[in-house]
């Protein structure tokens, strides 16, 4: 570990983002890459312990947003290894590449995959030309959820984890969805819902059937959405308007505070994830052009609302 003033940077090799957490809170995920022994993105696993790592995926493209299921047996995540032999760039006259409105994540060519972490098993979920991806299991593992970009146009769908069928799309989320988090069985889901241009976003709330704007102001771009793993707090990272850098912020869902809960003028900080004993919280930290996973002591913020609602 290195201690960088009051944040701690547990993985600290090649450009390493996108933490997450095993149902025990004993392993993380991370996508890492512009390694020694590798370029491209990969899946990595951490023993939080030991801090001892290993390598997951050997794919021939990047890979992104892993996820652990229920049982932390097996795990999501996005890859262009596939995408990149079937429908290479290289193929595409220069005429036909059209300028894009999304936003650059969206932009890659990914599908999504299943990997037992402790087989060989792994499953192509998704074939189609595009973006297929931040893929999450629900809470009993049964089903998948994931953003499909599709003509310039954003959905979250759905589908049976063990089904070859086809995704059916979630309706009612707004005009472009994106990083669909949920939590508590369901109960509470949240979202990201662009506008048509893809320039500003906003962040929004589904308690039971109360659907809430948290930090309503349309020219603040807000992702990364995650819930806590209690289900207390929505967290996500939101863009400063004067210095441009993304801090990470809170909503206590009870109370319904905002809270800011780490900005800093050294940089972004991205991928918010509460660990499961809710003592720490983790995410990715980009300063000059390096990223990093960092920690900070979550210290769940009580009395007034600091942040008008």
């Amino acid at each position: 570990m290195a201690i960088a003033g009051s944040e701690t940077v547990l993985v600290d090799d090649g450009q390493s983002l996108q933490p997450s957490f095993s149902p025990k809170g004993d392993k993380m995920l991370f996508v890492s890459g512009k390694r020694a022994s590798h370029n491209a993105q990969q899946v990595y696993e951490r023993d939080m312990a030991t801090g001892k790592e290993r390598r997951i995926t050997f794919q021939s493209g990047s890979t992104w947003h892993p996820r652990y299921n229920s049982t932390g047996e097996w795990i999501l995540y996005s890859s262009s290894t596939d995408e990149l032999k079937e429908h290479s760039p290289l193929l595409v006259p220069v005429a036909e590449v059209k300028p894009s409105k999304l936003p650059p994540p969206y932009n890659e060519p990914v599908d999504v995959y299943l990997h037992a972490l402790n087989g060989l098993q792994i499953r192509r979920i998704t074939a189609r030309p595009g973006f297929d991806g931040e893929a999450r299991f629900s809470s009993d593992g049964k089903q998948i959820v994931w953003t499909r970009i599709s003509k310039d146009r954003a959905a979250v769908v759905i589908q049976e984890a063990s089904s070859e069928g086809s995704p059916r799309p979630l309706h009612g989320l707004g005009t472009n969805p994106t990083s669909f988090a949920s939590a508590l069985g369901g109960r509470l889901n949240a979202w990201v819902d662009w506008d048509m241009s893809f320039g500003v976003s906003r962040l929004r709330l589904r308690n039971g059937k109360e659907v809430t704007d948290v930090a309503a102001d349309m020219i603040v771009t807000k992702i990364d959405p995650e819930f806590s793993p209690d289900g207390k707090w929505l967290l996500w990272s939101q863009k400063d308007p004067e210095s441009e850098l993304y801090g990470l912020w809170g909503y206590n869902i009870a109370n319904k505070c905002l809270h800011r809960f780490l900005f800093s003028s050294t940089g972004d900080r991205r991928h918010p994830v509460v660990t499961p004993d809710m003592k720490m919280l983790t995410y990715t930290w980009v300063n000059r052009g390096r990223s990093r996973i960092a920690q900070v002591p979550f210290v769940q913020r009580t009395g007034p609302c600091p942040v008008p609602p």
